[in-house]
């Protein structure tokens, strides 16, 4: 538990300050109603069954509070910190559904990238079985790589799974 504490009070503090002010402040307001709120469960227990202080009734509410404020209380903080925070500056890459995933590759598509892409593009997209893996114009599939009509342009006799 303290290890966990270090990590969110100082070495991601420190992580968040260098991504600029606005990431600071969500980071922090997040980092210290995580602290806050897990340091009340180690109270709770004491006052309820270490020490017997308050009834079962009491306990559970206090839990019940407890839980409310770190699950649904903390994703509401975080979703409304970062509402306004661009991805990027996060190291984040998001797509939509309907973007091909090897646009965001890192370096340089490989000829079966390539191929891939050009087929779902031509295609309209991502199908199941249509042009996916495993599909007529995937990876595994007639016009993939190592398909009928490989990346080489030379008409290969079988796909990579023995189809022609």
């Amino acid at each position: 538990m303290f290890y966990i504490f270090y990590q969110i009070a100082w070495e991601g503090r420190a992580h968040a300050k260098r991504l600029g002010s606005d990431v600071y402040k969500v980071y922090l307001s997040c980092g210290v109603l995580t602290l806050v709120i897990w340091l009340c469960y180690p109270v709770a227990w004491g006052v309820c069954e270490g020490a017997n202080i308050i009834s079962p009734d009491a306990e559970a509410i206090f839990y019940g509070i407890l839980d409310l404020i770190a699950k649904p209380g903390f994703s509401i903080l975080f979703v409304i910190g970062h509402w306004n925070l661009d991805p990027g500056r996060l190291g984040l890459k998001i797509r939509d559904v309907d973007q091909d995933p090897a646009l965001f590759s890192e370096g340089k598509l490989t000829p079966g990238e390539k191929m891939s892409m050009t087929s779902r593009m031509r295609n309209g997209g991502y199908r199941n079985g249509v042009n996916g893996v495993n599909g007529t114009n995937g990876v595994d599939g007639v016009h993939g790589v190592n398909g009928v009509d490989g990346v080489d342009g030379v008409s290969h006799n079988t796909g990579v799974d023995g189809r022609v």
